[in-house]
């Protein structure tokens, strides 16, 4: 009954305090004044800025449309590209460099779930398959698209540009006198807002502290000290029971079994990555002694098995002429120290010679086997 009694009163405190949040940041946000909201850079402070060999686009976006400001030679001077943007009306501008969509590389990946856990980092483990370019020559950012937990299926976008067309775009923009926040690749030729952001941190501009910051600062911790106290009232009137104690307790124990899981599917996947790395190793040696037998070996002539045993291998089969297969066998380059294993047998039913051949390999797997 007490768990029951503690149960509906955490969520009771949870509705609450949402509830009373949503009325509070709203109110806070009626009584600020215009100018301490400060700009958005998904507001109309956005200049989109479409570089080419030719000559650079210039967008400024309204409300939900673009409009075009004007465009200028790679050679133009600053001041030419201020009037141009001067357009876009005062305030602060958030500068947002889109390259050509030939300028970079766009691809669309189907991930594991458990690869979302730390996605950068096992994106950049793959960057040498993913991408045409050395991982360390270029930029890339990414983002989730979508998720399918019944296929444990992750979505991800990843754009990636070499670096030298970053660094130069980035330096054309700061000969404009133009500081870039953001830059990403065209898709398909629409005019959406950035999605993803090739400048690495080195690049993005370090924002000054201003009295919004502090302003924004004052809010947070008056939400902040409301939110303690709510629940500290709320909470003080609940008893510390032992069903609430287990509860936390179970909560804790799932935590721990969800950890397990997700350390033993990167097991798992580890696993899977070592064994098709090793076969991809492995493959084309064994290809090519049975492409070698394939062509030493008589017409006459069935393999029935064969067993490669670190640099030796085992034939078993049947043949015309059991006879002439060592020195058939030992015309190749490839076997050494060929040799009967046991007598040669005559099998009546098939009207061949049963033989069990053994030879040194002088070409072995990478892996020994």
């Amino acid at each position: 009954m007490n768990l029951s009694l503690t149960s509906m009163g955490s969520r009771e405190l949870q509705s609450s305090v949402k509830a009373f949040l949503d009325w509070w940041i709203k109110e806070l946000k009626d009584l600020a004044p215009g100018f301490l909201l400060g700009s958005d850079k998904n507001g109309d402070n956005m200049i989109l800025v479409m570089p080419g060999d030719k000559e650079a686009v210039f967008l400024h976006r309204k409300g939900q449309h673009w409009q075009e400001l004007g465009r200028c030679h790679p050679e133009s001077t600053a001041e030419e590209v201020a009037d141009i943007i001067s357009g876009a009306g005062g305030g602060k501008r958030y500068i947002t460099v889109r390259l050509s969509s030939t300028s970079g590389l766009r691809r669309e990946l189907n991930l594991p779930l458990a690869a979302e856990q730390d996605l950068k980092q096992v994106l950049t483990y793959q960057l040498d398959t993913l991408s045409p370019y050395p991982p360390d020559e270029i930029y890339f950012d990414y983002r989730v698209t979508g998720k399918d937990a019944e296929k444990n299926s992750l979505q991800v976008d990843l754009i990636i540009a070499p670096r030298s067309i970053v660094d130069d775009a980035v330096k054309q923009m700061n000969k404009w006198d133009l500081t870039p926040e953001c830059m990403d690749i065209e898709n398909r030729g629409q005019l959406t807002q950035p999605q993803c952001n090739l400048l690495p941190s080195s690049l993005i501009p370090e924002k000054p502290p201003t009295s919004l910051s502090k302003f924004n600062k004052l809010l947070l911790a008056v939400n902040l000290a409301l939110l303690v106290a709510l629940a500290a009232t709320h909470l003080m009137g609940l008893a510390t029971t032992r069903e609430e104690l287990q509860t936390r307790m179970e909560i804790a124990k799932l935590k721990a079994e969800a950890t397990l899981k997700i350390r033993e599917k990167a097991d798992k996947l580890k696993e899977e990555a070592v064994f098709f790395q090793n076969l991809k190793t492995d493959t084309v040696p064994k290809i090519a002694i049975l492409e070698e037998l394939t062509h030493i070996l008589p017409d006459e002539t069935w393999l029935d098995r064969a067993f490669l045993e670190e640099n030796r291998i085992k034939l078993f089969g049947l043949s015309s002429e059991a006879s002439n297969l060592l020195s058939e066998i030992e015309k190749s380059p490839m076997f050494e120290n060929v040799a009967f294993q046991a007598p040669v047998v005559q099998e009546k039913r098939f009207g061949k010679e049963r033989f069990q051949i053994s030879a040194d390999l002088t070409v072995v797997s990478s892996d020994g086997n």
